[in-house]
């Protein structure tokens, strides 16, 4: 699992919501019924790339990566 720093000298930032990004980094890192959680994690980085309107670099499968970006595209579609 990767993990990340929270909070800076200058950006404090509260227990509750540091513990709250924990679990849910937790739960998407975690294998599923499809992925590992590696993938889940390189899925879940391909979408915020496409969502930051960048090319793809990805090592997952072209269908999982394609999957990735069409939620960036739907998610266009909504308002």
């Amino acid at each position: 699992m990767t993990s990340f720093p929270f909070g800076s000298p200058d950006v404090p930032v509260p227990d509750e919501v540091t513990a709250n990004l924990r679990r849910a980094w937790d739960e998407l890192a975690a294998p599923g019924a499809s992925y590992t959680g590696a993938e889940r994690v390189a899925i879940a980085a391909e979408a915020r790339r496409a969502r930051a309107g960048l090319k793809p670099a990805t090592s997952l499968p072209p269908a999982a990566a394609e999957a990735a970006r069409r939620g960036r595209r739907r998610h266009l579609q909504v308002d």
